[in-house]
This record gives C-alpha cells, structure tokens and sequence, in this order.
C-alpha cells in the first residue's frame, strides 16, 4: 500500500563513498557514446545493392500476356461481310 501511494524516498547508493559511474552520465551522454562507439555508416553512394530477384508473376500479369499474345483476326472488307450475310 506504501509504495502504490508512494510514501517512500529512495537514497542514492554509494560505492566506495562515490555514486558508480555510470550513474554520473546522463541517458543522453550513454546514447551518443553508445552511437559514437559504432563503425561509422558508408555514404548511400558507395554503397552497391544486389539485383532484385526475378519476383513471379501474378495470374492477373499471365493472363493479360496470354490475351495479348492470341492470333491476331486478319481485317475483313465490308464487301466480304455483304457477300457472307446475303
């Protein structure tokens, strides 16, 4: 009940009379030491990407293809229609 109300006060720890090190850091201080300890990053220039694989082709691609790739109908004169309704 104590510390859902919070009545309490918390003391620093000492270690050999001094607060420990990494106390004495702020979080900023351990975030721009922990990126300036990483290998420093190649420029976007340098840098040479694999070719994207081949991805399949989706059913809606392979069936546009087949439809495009049927005979063509060869041009009919409008004689030659007159002549086949009659």
């Amino acid at each position: 009940d104590d510390i859902r109300c919070k009545r309490y006060t918390l003391r620093k720890v000492m270690v050999n009379g001094d607060i420990p090190p990494r106390l004495k850091k702020s979080a900023h201080e351990i975030i721009l030491d922990f990126i300036r300890s990483r290998p420093p990053l190649n420029p976007v220039s340098a840098r040479k990407l694999k070719p994207t694989p081949p991805r399949p082709r989706s059913l809606h691609e392979r069936i546009l293809e087949e439809i495009k790739a049927e005979r063509k109908l060869r041009p009919v004169s409008p004689e030659e229609i007159r002549r086949s309704r009659s």
